[in-house]
């Protein structure tokens, strides 16, 4: 198991938040097998992170990860990171 964040610090917070329910639909759609969650940085800021929790192998950027950090590229800087999960 592992994580994929795309995260964006966006002066369009709004633009891109009414943005996200056809992008959520598009990942439903596409991808239903990831878990996906959207959070924003608190307390208020202008950061935006959209996680993609991912059950398969191997440990790669995915298409729609890659597509999601090119559309949130127009509303700001983007940050798209792999997170391994630790065995404890």
């Amino acid at each position: 198991m592992w994580l994929e964040t795309i995260t964006t610090r966006t002066a369009k917070l709004e633009a891109l938040k009414a943005a996200l329910p056809e992008l959520l639909e598009q990942l439903a759609s596409e991808a239903p097998e990831l878990e996906v969650a959207v959070y924003t940085r608190y307390p208020g800021t202008n950061d935006l992170t959209l996680q993609l929790l991912h059950r398969s192998e191997p440990i790669k950027s995915s298409a729609l990860g890659l597509q999601i950090a090119a559309a949130f590229n127009s509303y700001g800087t983007v940050d798209h990171a792999l997170w391994q999960a630790v065995e404890a």
